[in-house]
């Protein structure tokens, strides 16, 4: 499979969308018509295109924010946002997944400056998986040794 072109596929959304729906934030639209796609996929889990559906309703609403924000930016800086948003999601720490309630949300840790509930060790900056690894600093990291740095765990979603 090539490699897809994110940039092309919104310029190409976003004419088709702005003809089709209208211009503008559409805010409250957006939000309505992925309110109903998620309980299409609550009622069809495996229906990959009720998934896709939100995927692409979740692009319309990326560049109409990144278009009509109080300071607009191109496209593809909105796609840096998902790249660096990622990359934050990668670095924080987050509780053991096979202790949680499949039906639940598993958020981020959002004490900071902790380790599992404990303070990181002083001047170690990281903070690790509830996972029995140790990094050179003698401070928890995850088995995948991916580190998780102090400044992410207290941040936004």
């Amino acid at each position: 499979m090539q490699a897809y072109d994110l940039v092309a596929h919104l310029l190409r959304q976003r004419a088709f969308s702005r003809a089709t729906f209208g211009p503008g934030m559409r805010t409250k639209g957006v939000v309505d018509h992925i309110r109903k796609e998620l309980t299409e996929i609550e009622g069809a889990p495996d229906d990959l295109t009720e998934w896709v559906d939100v995927v692409l309703l979740a692009l319309d609403g990326l560049w109409r924010c990144a278009e009509h924000r109080a300071n607009p930016v191109p496209i593809e800086v909105a796609i840096g946002a998902i790249v660096a948003k990622q990359d934050k999601n990668e670095r924080r720490n987050w509780p053991d997944w096979r202790a949680a309630d499949p039906d639940k949300a598993i958020e981020h840790v959002k004490i900071a400056g902790t380790l599992n509930g404990a303070p990181a060790r002083p001047g170690c900056p990281y903070v690790g998986c509830p996972t029995p690894y140790l990094c050179r600093n003698g401070c928890k990291v995850s088995s995948s040794e991916r580190v998780h740095l102090a400044e992410d765990v207290g941040g936004g979603p």
